[in-house]
């Protein structure tokens, strides 16, 4: 019964740790939930006047909300 706990705790502690999410990563230097408005338009151009701005880039578009 006393080794049954800390098998317990130990299989609690790795399935919690298991399910933490990754950390979002960095987008030509835009970091999600860090990056401000200015650094988008710095590094983009200028999108738009509203919340959400588009980009026409290479092969690719981009939409930021």
């Amino acid at each position: 019964m006393k080794a049954i706990i800390p098998s317990l705790l130990l299989s609690f502690g790795l399935v919690m740790g298991a399910l933490q999410s990754p950390r979002a990563s960095g987008w030509r230097g835009i970091l999600p939930l860090h990056s401000t408005r200015a650094d988008v338009e710095r590094l983009l151009g200028v999108g738009g006047n509203t919340s959400t701005c588009s980009y026409r880039l290479d092969a690719v578009n981009v939409i930021i909300n």
